[in-house]
């Protein structure tokens, strides 16, 4: 019973610790990378490099930084799951791929945000507020069946609340791809919203 008990602390612990890096880290930093070159009135060159393309600028601006985050990501999975034998019932390579969905759909909503809010100050904000909400929201402390349904709703925009559902069908119950995939297409979406939005961040500049 103690060792069970310890298990779910411990991997709820991976989902609050991804959780932070989501909040802390991928959006907010997502936000100011992208607003600081509007921020700043470089925005012009840096799309100029670019031939005038804003989905290859934000591409090109984001990847080195998405690739970091993930390996930090990819880095909890393995410590976690590898160092700490914590037993899981998924294929090791789910969650690498939930991990990447993760950051990029996160970053997608960063994109989501300086494109709607491109003062950065606003952007940051708003930014701010998400990643607040979306730690709360994401039905790990509180399930989301028992939330109200609105808010049960909204919490379905948080790309958190689709990795902690992925990890609880995947990792508790070996759940495969196929079976979970309402997880993985609206985080799909919400990448293709981001880069939807892009024109509009590119009309900013």
């Amino acid at each position: 019973m103690k060792k069970n008990q310890l298990m779910e602390k411990m991997i709820h612990g991976l989902f609050l610790v991804l959780g932070l890096i989501t909040v802390g880290c991928v959006l907010l930093i997502t936000v100011y990378v992208v607003g600081s070159e509007l921020r700043d009135g470089t925005a012009r060159e840096w799309l100029m490099q670019c031939d005038d393309d804003i989905v290859a600028a934000v591409v090109g601006k984001l990847l080195p930084h998405g690739a970091v985050f993930w390996l930090m990501a990819a880095l909890a999975d393995v410590v976690i799951f590898g160092v700490a034998r914590i037993p899981y019932l998924c294929p090791w390579w789910t969650l690498i791929l939930n991990s990447l969905l993760l950051v990029v759909s996160t970053m997608a909503v960063g994109v989501v945000v300086v494109s709607l809010f491109p003062r950065l100050w606003m952007a940051m904000s708003v930014g701010s507020m998400l990643g607040s909400l979306g730690a709360t929201l994401c039905g790990v402390t509180f399930p989301l069946r028992s939330m109200f349904g609105v808010v049960g709703s909204v919490a379905e925009g948080f790309p958190i609340m689709h990795f902690a559902g992925l990890a609880a069908l995947q990792v508790y119950g070996g759940v495969g791809v196929a079976y979970a995939w309402h997880h993985y297409a609206v985080m799909i979406v919400i990448v293709g919203c981001g880069v939807l939005l892009m024109p509009l961040l590119g009309r900013r500049v």
